[in-house]
């Protein structure tokens, strides 16, 4: 048996004057909230991977952070304490960063539960890559060369990976990427078990229980993708016939990018609908 509901996190939420949604600042290229807050469980959220894809830029991330909190990157760092948790927040470059990361994990994930030709595998590997100085990648190389790299958010660091060049062999590629990129960031979860009663039975009888722990936001949503990547067939990674971002499968009549309990609904179905709607009045 697995206990969601073990592990918490902290979300802001608004002000008792009846201000509506909660504050967010984003101030010294860091974003972070500093006001009242309230804790919810995340792993009952399986689709914090897809919200937080959809952060591709500071108004993203905002709204993100609004709903259910900062990524958590002040626990990811020795030398910062608890205490700056609603002071310091997440710097805004790293948190964009996971967000295009975990984009990135996704796709890949259902490039190979759709078996995506090895072609269409490395256009979708190499699309992420950008130029960066090559001094970043090779500590001797000269100032003013360049080459491509991809460039990952690792736990609390962002990486600059050089290009992999092995033709013919990109699904092998994928598949160590995704492995690599989970398991980097989930490094310091940490599963334990307990004993539970059982509930139809009489007090003596128990069972084992397993519940998950981690020290941050994102290292429960990369275990998410990860619950995904291993469980392709019950769970799996789809793309979203609105928006076009990857979302976790819970339901196998999924089309677009779910709602959760902090939605009114699947605002992509929405959208869709308008449109379609729209489309057949005129």
């Amino acid at each position: 048996m697995f206990l969601k509901k073990e592990w918490v996190w902290n979300k802001p939420i608004a002000s008792p004057d009846g201000a509506g949604r909660a504050t967010v600042k984003v101030e010294n290229g860091r974003i972070f909230y500093a006001q009242r807050w309230s804790v919810y469980h995340p792993l009952n959220f399986p689709n914090l991977p897809n919200r937080l894809a959809h952060a591709e830029s500071t108004t993203g991330a905002v709204k993100f952070v609004e709903s259910y909190g900062i990524l958590g990157y002040h626990s990811l760092i020795a030398e910062q304490s608890d205490d700056e948790l609603f002071t310091t927040g997440d710097p805004l470059g790293w948190f964009l960063h996971q967000a295009k990361t975990v984009r990135f994990a996704l796709q890949i994930i259902n490039a190979l539960q759709e078996n995506k030709t090895e072609e269409q595998l490395s256009d979708l590997i190499n699309n992420e890559m950008m130029l960066v100085p090559m001094k970043v990648l090779v500590k001797d190389a000269q100032e003013e060369t360049k080459g491509p790299a991809h460039c990952f958010a690792e736990g609390a660091d962002i990486v600059f990976r050089p290009a992999l060049d092995r033709e013919g062999k990109h699904n092998l590629i994928a598949f160590q990427l995704v492995c690599h990129l989970i398991n980097i960031n989930i490094q310091n979860a940490v599963r334990t078990i307990g004993i539970k009663t059982k509930r139809s039975v009489p007090t003596e009888q128990y069972i084992f229980t397993q519940q998950f722990a981690f020290r941050s936001l994102i290292e429960a949503i990369w275990y998410m993708i990860g619950d995904a990547a291993v469980n392709l067939n019950r769970r799996g990674v789809r793309i979203c016939q609105e928006c076009g971002l990857p979302f976790i499968v819970t339901d196998k009549r999924q089309k677009f990018c779910p709602g959760d309990p902090f939605s009114s609904g699947s605002l992509c179905g929405g959208r869709n609908r308008i449109r379609k709607y729209r489309k057949s009045d005129n």
